[in-house]
């Protein structure tokens, strides 16, 4: 498959989806490579960490590339292939909520310690 694949028309980016739904890996990486800017906006937009970004980013191209036969519309690329980022980074996002970091917990419960269990014990202390 050794084809051209130019970015600088409008027409190509259709002819490029079409390509990529055969098949034509080059074809996919043009794609990817045009809608990359979006891709990233989109992606640091909803989770505010680079490394989470790049997750989302990653699982988005992965899933885009197994399901691009399923694409009905070639002129919906773009809106097709952010919809998929949005999804993972929903799922990113429901995941980080779901873990609770330790430190966190120290620091809270530290915080409970001193304003609170000091003035318990005074106050059982006092009364004996």
């Amino acid at each position: 498959m050794n084809k051209v694949i130019s970015l600088n028309k409008k027409n190509t980016i259709g002819s490029n989806v079409k390509l990529a739904k055969e098949g034509d890996k080059a074809a996919f990486e043009a794609l990817i490579i045009e809608n990359r800017l979006s891709l990233y906006r989109v992606a640091k937009g909803i989770l505010k960490n680079e490394e989470d970004s790049a997750d989302a980013i990653q699982e988005a191209i992965i899933k885009a590339y197994k399901g691009i036969k399923h694409l009905k519309k070639e002129e919906y690329f773009k809106t097709w292939l952010i919809k998929i980022l949005i999804n993972e980074c929903n799922a990113i996002s429901r995941s980080k909520a779901k873990t609770l970091h330790l430190k966190e917990v120290i620091n809270e419960t530290k915080g409970y310690e001193e304003e609170y269990f000091g003035t318990e014990v005074s106050m059982a202390v006092s009364l004996l």
